[in-house]
């Protein structure tokens, strides 16, 4: 298992792998193996990306740091906390202002997860689309909203709803209203938790791999990748993003 250690001061983290379990692919990138862990930004403990969501609705020490929050006499709105995930391995929880909008949500996910060459975006509410540029019309009649709406608009409680970056080779995220509390936060989006950087097999020499063939998407690590049938023009870095070795993607904008 991967051993992560977080800065109190941040949601940054940085990675020491002993004792690591290596996660390994079929073919077509799909994981065989392990279910990712992440820490909580408040307690530090570590749980399974299943058990996370339970315990930050209950965290001590979350609820001490809102409390401090309310009581410095910002004004209070709806918070919304949203778990974001794109299979087993990837996933953030966060809060949001009610007032903010779901263009503020769609530039966070480019942001840390997603932008690559500028692509096209859109979630999907209820059967509802509402995409990151406008759109005059449709042909089908079927006229898409635009993301300047606030999620306090069009989200309720345990919604569930989806996000896709990238019409031609897409990135998918599923996202959840898990709560919605009054409150206040002292920051535009607050990272409550996110999942450990998954570590890869070479799949040469059974290695860490740390390039991943944006061809085959086959893990290697920085010697075989070079001797890789498919070529090393092919190589990309992997990175803790669920579009790793997807269109021109090699990590994140922000941490």
């Amino acid at each position: 298992m991967v051993k992560i250690s977080f800065s109190k001061s941040s949601a940054g983290c940085c990675v020491n792998y002993v004792g690591t379990v290596l996660f390994r692919r079929k073919k077509f990138g799909r994981i065989t193996m392990g279910n990712s862990k992440g820490e909580c930004r408040f307690c530090h403990k570590i749980f399974s990306g299943r058990g996370i969501g339970k315990h930050l609705l209950a965290c001590g020490a979350k609820k001490e740091k809102d409390e401090t929050l309310n009581n410095r006499g910002k004004n209070q709105g709806y918070i919304y906390h949203l778990k974001i995930s794109a299979g087993r391995l990837y996933w953030f929880h966060i809060e949001m202002e009610g007032m903010a909008t779901l263009l503020d949500l769609d530039d966070f996910l480019r942001g840390i997860w997603l932008e690559c060459c500028g692509h096209l975006s859109q979630f999907t509410i209820r059967g509802v689309r509402y995409l990151s540029y406008e759109e005059p019309d449709d042909f089908w009649g079927d006229a898409p909203e635009s993301m300047n709406i606030p999620l306090e608009s069009v989200l309720d409680l345990k919604d569930k709803f989806d996000h896709k970056y990238d019409f031609g080779t897409p990135t998918v995220l599923a996202l959840q209203v898990m709560s919605i509390r009054k409150g206040a936060i002292d920051e535009s989006i607050r990272i409550l938790a996110r999942n450990h950087p998954p570590v890869f097999e070479c799949e040469n020499c059974k290695k860490i791999a740390t390039q991943i063939c944006s061809l085959c998407m086959e893990d290697y690590c920085d010697k075989c990748i070079k001797a890789h049938e498919c070529g090393e023009d092919y190589a990309m870095p992997l990175v803790n993003s669920p579009r790793t070795g997807v269109c021109g993607y090699v990590g994140p904008l922000e941490e």
